[in-house]
């Protein structure tokens, strides 16, 4: 991928076999992959889909490593703890845009967050008014995504992003297989509940 061009390198998790898959696995895991690399390393973690968390043990060590740039963290609840143990550095991004306004208040850089992927303009309109200080207007646009993508992430996953890019004059397609596109009483759902957040 380096060779290719790719600026970074996103990194989830390994989760298989994982009663074994400690502190000190996790650790020597990113270690390795940030020494053999050229391009920098982001750690994914997304608890939804592997079933591990990465501790604050875990980001407090990595976090200080030369070649290990941030994280995407999509787990309900540590991101305080993550940007209280990591280093100066480390750039931590919300992993939802259900998240995103908190995260940003709390220090996070950013946020990778797949309901910009139908709907980009919104979700950079949050991140600024939030970085500005302009928080009642970024309140109520966190409210306002936060149930629109409970209604199409969090109700359909992959597939639900991808019709409400459609929806939103982008081309997403169907999801990979085994992944299933959405019938046509999901399309509705994200059509109504994109319709009630007024953009459409």
């Amino acid at each position: 991928m380096a060779a290719l061009g790719a600026d970074f390198v996103s990194l989830v998790t390994p989760s298989y076999f994982r009663k074994s898959l400690t502190d000190e696995a996790l650790i020597g895991y990113y270690t390795d992959v940030a020494d053999a690399v050229s391009i920098p390393v982001l750690a994914y973690n997304a608890p939804g889909f592997t079933g591990m968390t990465l501790s604050a043990k875990v980001i407090a060590k990595i976090s200080r490593h030369r070649n290990i740039a941030g994280m995407k963290d999509t787990s309900p609840g540590n991101m305080s703890s993550y940007l209280e143990a990591c280093g100066e550095d480390f750039d931590i991004l919300a992993g939802t845009a259900s998240t995103l306004f908190p995260a940003v208040l709390l220090g996070a850089k950013g946020g990778v967050v797949s309901l910009a992927n139908a709907f980009p303009g919104p979700c950079c309109e949050l991140f600024a008014k939030t970085q500005s200080g302009d928080l009642e207007v970024a309140r109520r646009l966190h409210f306002k995504l936060f149930k629109l993508n409970q209604a199409v992430s969090g109700s359909f996953g992959v597939a639900g992003v991808k019709y409400a890019m459609e929806v939103g004059g982008y081309h997403g397609g169907n999801p990979r297989l085994p992944l299933r596109p959405l019938d046509e009483q999901g399309r509705q759902a994200i059509r109504k509940a994109i319709a009630a957040a007024g953009l459409v």
